[in-house]
């Protein structure tokens, strides 16, 4: 897929403020499709469990808390607790160019 030049500057201009490490995280934590499904969902729902993005991707429980273990270190999505359950979202302060072009795919 070949971005637009319009995308192109959005992507650059919110990563500046990443070091080469934070950056290669980041994209190595989006290097993986079901990675990818689990951002598009959060962007879609806000906050979901492991249980209900297990639903969604039809994975199990193991393998979803294995890939919201990666987003997580790389500090794309945040969890709370509400009682026994863990809500996972997306991080705030993650750049807003990303979440765009993980917006562009959903739709």
């Amino acid at each position: 897929m070949l971005l637009s030049a319009k995308m192109k500057i959005i992507m650059t201009t919110s990563l500046s403020s990443f070091n080469s490490r934070e950056l290669a995280m980041i994209y190595k934590s989006l290097g993986n499709i079901r990675r990818i499904l689990i951002l598009i969902y959060l962007l879609k729902q806000k906050e979901l469990t492991v249980g209900q993005i297990s639903e969604l991707l039809k994975l199990s429980f193991k393998s979803v808390s294995k890939h919201l273990l990666i987003l997580e270190n790389a500090e794309i999505i945040k969890k709370r607790q509400i009682g026994l359950n863990m809500l996972y979202s997306i991080n705030k302060n993650f750049p807003r160019s990303i979440l765009f072009f993980l917006k562009k795919l959903s739709y």
